[in-house]
């Protein structure tokens, strides 16, 4: 991983200043709106007038946005996180706040003006800058402090009557004019004398290798001359768990030792960062809602293309987890360009802008199974398609939709799922169908808030039809069995039988009882899965007689024990449905899969029977079959 992020960091450094990793690039935060993309961009300058005391906001001192020269040219820094000192001449209109504090004032919680953040930083550099201009500029702000308001938002969008609907600023930065101290000509705060000096001092430490010694770089392994402790500017990235601050992934280093054992050049230490900051902003995914950084491992080889490969590997990432909508993805997914062989790692991360954690670890994924995994969802699909006649795109993604998750739960089910299948870690059936059970519970329970979220397990939707809940549950269950079963890591019960199955009808017809055995067959259904998909007919029969009979909501459904179900509970079901198909008058219409599951099912033989969560199942899966939002009712009675 170290070596994936030194390469791609010296890849990243080709043509690049030594102020591109401190100038804001990052556009999500230039185009926080995405409406503004489509909107006339603009830079305002704001005047500090000290001689008159204003602070000038006008329509004149805007200017168009360029995108390649504005940034450098005003000296935009990234914007820290909120515990971060502000010492900001430029900042994004939405932070505009921040100059008020940057270079007016700030307030401690006894109400006494400290002064601006950048007078108190640039004396805490201990270096004599008093007599350049820009230090005296900044320190005749403080006149400001009570016409601070000024710098507010939609003050300024104001003055300057900005039309909202077609334009925007982007972003605003400081001018002064101060006879006093002479600048008796209005100056950018940026093109004083004295605040080059500053940001050197400010963004580039002084070699502590004085002596200039040849050390050991941990991260390269070289013997280099510019060696120090490891250090990072930005505490949002990767590189903050390899600091001596935290210790995240030093625990076991002696403190006397953290030094020697963490030091690295300084030139691979701009490395590491522009890397890590790369990878958070290009290379991330939700895995069952969760972020992660995307980070490939490959051999010992230089002539790699790390950018491309990395928005290869993100594009096939996205088609697994991303929402069910992603039904095309621009390049082939299972091609590349040439033939890199790679492993991926999926490290969990949580980050606000202060902080850097991460907690799970999905890791040496190998490029061959991963593109394994993409085939067989793409042979799934077209299957589930063909067949089914279902329009449902399947990925993790839709899976973990079904998988209920408790909210705010430290063991994500659906993540530690996910992970065994990446690492090759055999798969419990009756654990999954455990997740169907709860699925369906939470369904039935209604708990659901304003948003349509379950209470308790925050990624399960309402439905608002229990029909389509249980029949979207089972299609996507079956979809995964096919899944787990293709890559030989489905796991059966003891108790399960194995017959042979049957050969597939290569086409469906209308007739409905090859409609049925094609099914069973293209979903390899034993004999006591056929019989209790029969039973789930029967069950479906009296629903619909229900329903046609003044009784929405199906009662009968209230028979079925949807934690599990063992043989007595199937053979009371059985009784129970046999007396509603007589109440109903549909006793003919029932005689068929009555027969069926009978002749099927054969209760004295206690080896063949399954758990009570798989009798659930496939009692659902018969319930739900053919079922679809344009179901014809006509042909649904008449079947």
């Amino acid at each position: 991983m170290l070596n994936t992020l030194l390469k791609l960091g010296e890849q990243l450094s080709e043509n690049m200043s030594k102020w591109d990793d401190y100038l804001e690039k990052r556009e999500s935060h230039i185009y926080k709106d995405d409406k503004k993309r489509d909107k006339k961009l603009y830079v305002l300058k704001i005047i500090f007038d000290v001689d008159n005391k204003e602070i000038i906001i006008s329509p004149d001192n805007l200017e168009e946005f360029s995108k390649t020269k504005s940034i450098k040219e005003h000296w935009l820094l990234q914007t820290k996180g909120a515990n971060a000192a502000k010492t900001y001449i430029a900042t994004l209109l939405e932070n505009i706040e921040h100059f008020r504090i940057s270079l007016i004032e700030k307030i401690d919680k006894n109400g006494k003006n400290l002064g601006g953040e950048l007078i108190n930083d640039i004396n805490n550099k201990k270096v004599d800058l008093k007599n350049t201009n820009f230090y005296k500029a900044i320190d005749s702000l403080k006149v400001f402090k009570e016409k601070s308001e000024k710098l507010n938002k939609d003050i300024i969008l104001k003055e300057t009557g900005i039309n909202r609907n077609a334009e925007a600023i982007v972003f605003c930065y400081a001018s002064l004019i101060n006879s006093e101290v002479g600048i008796s000509n209005e100056t950018e705060l940026s093109k004083l004398d004295g605040f080059s000096k500053y940001m050197n001092l400010k963004f580039f430490r002084e070699n502590k290798n004085k002596t200039n010694d040849e050390k050991l770089c941990y991260a390269s392994g070289e013997i280099k001359n510019d060696v120090e402790v490891s250090s990072y500017i930005q505490r949002d990235l990767l590189n903050a768990m390899f600091v001596q601050e935290t210790k995240n992934y030093a625990n076991n280093f002696e403190k006397s030792n953290f030094r020697k054992n963490y030091q690295i050049s300084k030139e691979y230490n701009n490395y590491i960062e522009r890397a890590a900051y790369y990878l958070k902003k290009s290379s991330t995914t939700y895995i069952a809602d969760i972020n992660h950084l995307i980070i490939p491992q490959f051999l010992t080889k230089t002539d790699i293309d790390f950018k491309y490969i990395l928005g290869s590997i993100k594009n096939k990432s996205d088609f697994l987890f991303k929402y069910n909508e992603i039904k095309k993805i621009e390049t082939n997914i299972t091609d590349e360009i040439d033939n890199t062989p790679y492993w991926i790692n999926y490290l969990a991360i949580e980050t606000n802008g202060n902080f850097f954690k991460t907690s799970e670890l999905i890791k040496d994924i190998s490029k061959p199974y991963f593109i394994k995994i993409l085939d067989t969802f793409d042979e799934i699909n077209v299957k589930f398609k063909n067949y089914l006649n279902s329009n449902t795109y399947y990925n993790f993604y839709s899976v973990y939709q079904f998988i209920p998750v408790k909210a705010d739960s430290k063991n994500n089910a659906a993540l530690l799922l996910f992970k065994d299948i990446f690492e090759h870690r055999a798969i419990e059936k009756n654990n999954l169908l455990k997740h169907f059970t709860k699925y369906l519970i939470c369904q039935r329970s209604g708990q659901f808030d304003n948003s349509k979220k379950h209470r308790a397990y925050s990624n399960v939707r309402e439905q608002n039809n229990f029909d389509y809940a249980i029949s979207n549950a089972i299609h996507t269950y079956l979809a995964f069995f096919e899944l787990l079963k293709k890559l030989n890591l489905l796991k059966y019960n003891t108790m399960e039988e194995n017959n042979e199955l049957l050969q597939p009808i290569e086409e469906v017809t209308n007739d409905y009882g090859k409609r049925i055995e094609n099914f069973f067959a293209k979903m390899q259904y034993t004999e006591d899965q056929k019989a209790l998909f029969y039973l789930g007919r029967v069950l479906s029969q009296v629903a619909y007689a229900q329903s046609k009979n003044n009784h929405p909501n199906k009662p009968v459904l209230n028979k079925i024990n949807y934690n599990g179900m063992d043989k007595d509970a199937i053979m009371r079901l059985r009784l129970d449905l046999a007396e509603k198909a007589r109440q109903y008058n549909i006793v003919n219409k029932v005689e068929f899969n009555f027969s069926k599951f009978t002749s099927l099912f054969n209760p004295n033989d206690s080896n063949k029977f399954l758990s009570p969560e798989e009798n659930v199942f496939y009692i659902l899966s018969g319930y739900s079959f053919g079922m679809s939002k344009q179901e014809n009712e006509n042909k649904e009675e008449n079947n």
